[in-house]
């Protein structure tokens, strides 16, 4: 874990940063035009949000280096609107309550965001339909490594074959690689949230708020409000941490303190789960040097967002295709 955390802050020197900065917008905006090709042909419904994102700020210094910072994508054609004041309310009229507090916000028309759970179940159903195999309830134990190649997956159910192996197993990716002697260095950081029935409150945003002062976020989606983030280093524990989710509640009610009446905790899902960190906040996608285990992993907090672009870069590779993105910048390589 040191070394691991002295390559991480080695990365957030300033010419690197902004380096990586682009390889992860690169991905994102591609894994973007592939979700609205997805969403479109296979006409899914998953309370998806296609009108942007705002992030509001309560101090001007903050907002202006997020200007400073969405101008260096504008190569990226990631567009943004700055709004201070209660500009942002022509946009989003529900943060009237509280705009004594906020000195601006930046908008993201092109963002998008929905219920990952719905998303992911109606793309089982549509791989089902094509042939894919689903199997629940069994735990991954071991990469059994045969002559410079992955012959089976040892499970708690059996053993699996495969031609191609992909490791897409999150914070879980480095024990199984290490067990097959190949270093995948993606760290664990817990991240909250909690799902919140609006029990028939009208008075919520209608795009995902990000609150920069409580590094979380608030997504409306359906007859619930999400509201996620934080980050945690605890290693491989997924339990819940009191503070963490009070701070869940509090930017709940802090950005919206006319919902109190309607929160009922006893109904609220509080959750807890690993963000697959890498040193440099690139995911690694690509070959190996074991024969047929590919990797799929390390992308942090932006795992839906980069979800459709990695996984079309993987079948080509896989598929001895050229990738639309370079392929050397997402190598286990650089590792």
């Amino acid at each position: 874990m040191v070394f691991w955390g002295l390559s991480f802050l080695y990365n957030s020197r300033k010419k690197l940063y902004y380096k990586n900065l682009h390889r992860s917008a690169d991905m994102a905006c591609y894994s973007l035009e592939l979700m609205d090709d997805i969403r479109e042909n296979l006409n899914l419904n998953y309370d998806q949000i296609t009108t942007g994102s705002l992030k509001v700020f309560r101090d001007l210094e903050s907002l202006e280096k997020l200007t400073k910072l969405s101008q260096e994508l504008d190569q990226h054609n990631m567009r943004f609107q700055v709004y201070y004041g209660e500009e942002l309310l022509k946009i989003e009229p529900s943060l009237a309550p509280v705009m004594g507090g906020i000195v601006g916000g930046v908008y993201f028309p092109d963002d998008q965001a929905g219920n990952a759970y719905k998303f992911t179940s109606e793309i089982e159903r549509e791989a089902t339909q094509h042939g894919a195999k689903f199997h629940y309830g069994v735990s991954v134990e071991k990469l059994i490594k045969k002559g410079g190649k992955i012959t089976a997956v040892k499970t708690d159910q059996g053993e699996f074959l495969g031609d191609a192996i992909v490791l897409a197993a999150g914070s879980y990716s480095t024990p199984l690689a290490k067990a097959a002697g190949l270093n995948v260095p993606v760290r664990p950081a817990k991240g909250y949230s909690i799902t919140v029935p609006l029990n028939g409150w009208n008075g919520g945003p209608k795009m995902p708020i990000i609150d920069d002062g409580f590094h979380a976020a608030i997504s409306p989606l359906g007859d619930v409000l999400r509201i996620a983030g934080t980050a945690e280093f605890a290693g491989l524990d997924e339990s819940l941490t009191k503070d963490r989710v009070d701070n869940m509640y509090d930017l709940l009610l802090e950005l919206y303190p006319d919902f109190e009446p309607y929160l009922e905790r006893e109904k609220v899902t509080e959750w807890a789960g690993l963000r697959p960190l890498t040193v440099d906040g690139s995911p690694y996608i690509g070959k190996t040097s074991i024969d047929n285990l590919y990797v799929n992993t390390g992308h942090g907090p932006l795992g839906w967002t980069m979800a459709a672009g990695s996984a079309k870069m993987l079948s080509d590779i896989i598929d001895g295709k050229k990738p639309r993105l370079d392929e050397s910048a997402y190598s286990l390589e650089r590792a």
